[in-house]
């Protein structure tokens, strides 16, 4: 009898927490993942690039943004993969970033540079737009996979 009160109990908190969740965020997403990358034809390009599943996304309600990671700020691109749908954005190293790939530190907001200067490496963040105001999403504990190698530099980048 204990037993399955206890049961009952545990089931009806992880029901009441994956449904807060989702309250939370007009989104799903599956396990984020990074993966570090380099093009063969020319050694010095390289970079990583942020994996983020989407299970499930309102698009009347809400846009996926930017990535914030590692200090740096870059647009989320929505691709579809063999995996489903997905949010990526590709970092390159700082040996051949442009100027025009990432926001300028004048132009982000205080709110901006306090989320920059407060995620560590297995943390990032995503900015999203819902009901004409910009939100913000941490997401923990991502899962960093091996180097992915390129035959050429045209490959790595559109990947």
């Amino acid at each position: 009898m204990r037993i399955s009160l206890v049961l009952i109990m545990v089931l009806l908190l992880f029901s009441c927490a994956t449904n807060q969740s989702n309250v939370e965020t007009p989104f799903t997403l599956g396990k984020v993942h990074t993966q570090k990358w380099i093009a063969e034809d020319n050694l010095e390009q390289h970079g990583y690039t942020v994996i983020i599943p989407i299970v499930k996304l309102d698009n009347k309600n809400a846009i996926l943004k930017d990535v914030y990671h590692k200090g740096k700020v870059l647009e989320l691109k929505i691709r579809l993969k063999e995996i489903g749908a997905v949010a990526i954005a590709k970092f390159p190293e700082d040996s051949f970033i442009t100027k025009k790939d990432f926001a300028v530190d004048s132009a982000l907001s205080n709110k901006e540079k306090d989320i920059l200067t407060k995620l560590n490496d297995n943390e990032l963040v995503i900015s999203y737009w819902v009901d004409d105001k910009i939100q913000y999403h941490k997401i923990s504990n991502i899962r960093h996979n091996p180097i992915r190698s390129y035959p050429n530099s045209v490959m790595a980048k559109f990947d």
